[in-house]
């Protein structure tokens, strides 16, 4: 599927694999693509952490998939309220409004 024309707050790598040639060249630097990076990216970095501190007490493995902990439902409300408040940025930025169907603008 060809690419007709660009898609904001998707980060995609160039034909050689990376992701920045130089922070000076790149698209993510373009105001369209994502004004509050730097909050995203610490959000991550947090749910990241926490992750890692809870694998300090759970071994992920397929054994422990019946475990629980209200750590664990936290992290995952956590990480649920990111992905959809990011997935709601996207389709604004991409143009896209909420309709009885998802349609897109332009």
């Amino acid at each position: 599927m060809r690419i007709t024309a660009p898609h904001f707050r998707i980060c995609r790598p160039f034909i050689d694999g990376s992701y920045l040639g130089s922070i000076n060249d790149t698209y993510i630097r373009d105001p369209r693509y994502a004004t509050d990076r730097v909050d995203l990216i610490r959000g991550y970095h947090l749910l990241e952490k926490e992750l890692l501190r809870i694998c300090d007490f759970v071994e992920p493995a397929d054994a422990n998939v019946s475990c629980y902990s209200h750590q664990l439902f936290a992290l995952l409300l956590r990480a649920s309220t990111e992905f959809e408040a990011n997935a709601r940025a996207l389709l604004t930025a991409n143009g896209y409004r909420k309709s009885r169907s998802l349609t897109r603008l332009g």
